[in-house]
């Protein structure tokens, strides 16, 4: 019996320190945060001072140029940015990470309030490319209809 108790008392104490550390943190939960995202990058989400990579994808590269919001062209990595930038902007943002890979940085899922997947959003509007088999239907589809930096480029 007392190691029952010990235990339910670890327990407790693992719990309090845990409610603690993220009282700390505004819109921190445990393996995630939550709150007002923007984009870092084309695929990183920035949400309460943390940098979330989307899984599963990766962004346009820098050396092709694609029509950026307001139709002047730019790097497709810039206007990917700016996609992401928009999605962002429609609401808060919860992202769960899956890995640490640097201070505040991290590899994880982002989906918005209404339950948007923010990369598959991004790779179903073309400013994103699949790494695996997860989100390659949208980006064959982003792809056949030339969206994003499947379109023609303003090279």
């Amino acid at each position: 019996m007392h190691g029952h108790s010990l235990l339910r008392h670890m327990l407790a104490v693992a719990a309090v320190l845990a409610i603690g550390l993220l009282a700390g943190v505004p819109g921190a939960r445990a393996g995630g945060y939550t709150g007002k995202g923007h984009a870092v990058e084309g695929v990183v989400v920035g949400v309460r001072g943390a940098k979330v990579r989307l899984d599963g994808v990766l962004a346009p590269a820098d050396d092709r140029t694609c029509p950026g919001r307001d139709g002047m062209a730019m790097s497709c990595a810039d206007a990917s940015r700016q996609a992401l930038d928009a999605l962002l902007a429609r609401g808060p943002v919860t992202c769960e990470t899956k890995k640490k890979v640097g201070h505040g940085s991290y590899i994880g899922a982002c989906h918005m309030d209404d339950g948007t997947d923010v990369a598959e959003a991004q790779v179903a509007a073309g400013w994103a490319l699949a790494a695996g088999d997860a989100y390659r239907d949208a980006m064959s589809k982003a792809e056949a209809a030339g969206l994003g930096a499947w379109g023609p480029s303003t090279d």
